[in-house]
């Protein structure tokens, strides 16, 4: 299964992402940076890194019209 996984390099991620790959998923991990995992892993030369560099979600949902949200 391709696994896509959002702070792949912070704290949990840096547990969960080796893991997912030695499962056998192909894992895309999405971080805020190039910062290096907590702990090495012989996994992480399998794991796709790529780096946000839109505005934060955050930013963009404070737009949305909320009378207008259920």
């Amino acid at each position: 299964m391709r696994v896509i996984v959002i702070g792949g390099s912070g704290h949990i991620g840096t547990y969960l992402t080796p893991r997912l790959v030695e499962e056998g998923h192909t894992v895309i991990c999405v971080s805020r940076s190039q910062r290096k995992p907590y702990l090495p892993h012989t996994a992480w030369q399998d794991v796709e890194i790529r780096t946000s560099t839109g505005p934060p979600i955050l930013s963009a949902a404070s737009s949305v019209d909320s009378s207008r949200m259920l």
